[in-house]
């Protein structure tokens, strides 16, 4: 029987990761939620599985049903994207048993994902670290700023959650510090 692979991921690199697979020789499905995504359209895609999307309570279930059909040994997930890779370690220990999942031990996955765990881990590592922290107020914010200079970068805690929208931002100076919280605060965030 073809070694198949379920790609979960609607991303730039996807359609690398498709190519790549179908050719060396793997059956390539690519999960889908809504109309045609780009990298189903590629010509090294074999089939395609609709299913809700990866937020969606109804998610794991469908999964788990379109698995109850695959042979385990030669059925493989290879998740694409933070969201993807979360939820799939999250539940790998009962997935892994009706696929063989393509991605680094759901503990590694889960360090990585969380921001403040992997700096506390690259700190016993003795890898060297920009001065962080946890931010409570606007003040706090701006002492930090003005104590380590600039550029200052403000992130999430994790990517999950964008700030006005994106992962990052970087201001390069205090008029645009300034300008940035001022845009959080009429944001409501």
């Amino acid at each position: 029987m073809k070694k198949q692979v379920l790609l979960l991921g609607n991303h730039r690199q996807t359609v690398t990761v498709v190519r790549s697979l179908n050719r060396f020789g793997f059956k390539v499905i690519v999960a889908r939620s809504r109309g045609k995504e780009y990298p189903e359209l590629s010509r090294s895609v074999d089939d395609h599985w609709i299913c809700p999307t990866i937020d969606s309570p109804y998610f794991l279930a469908e999964l788990e049903n379109f698995l109850k059909d695959c042979v385990p040994e030669s059925t493989y997930i290879f998740p694409i994207g933070e969201l993807c890779l979360k939820l799939i370690a999250t539940n790998a220990e009962r997935l892994s048993k009706k696929a063989t999942l393509v991605m680094p031990d759901p503990s590694v996955v889960s360090l990585c994902l969380d921001k403040a765990s992997t700096y506390i881990f690259a700190e016993k590592l003795g890898v060297p670290l920009p001065p962080s922290r946890n931010f409570q107020s606007k003040e706090d914010w701006e002492s930090f700023a003005q104590k380590c200079g600039y550029p200052v970068i403000i992130k999430r805690k994790n990517s999950f959650h964008p700030v006005l929208e994106k992962k990052a931002f970087t201001c390069v100076d205090a008029p645009e510090f300034a300008a940035f919280l001022n845009a959080l605060k009429q944001s409501g965030e």
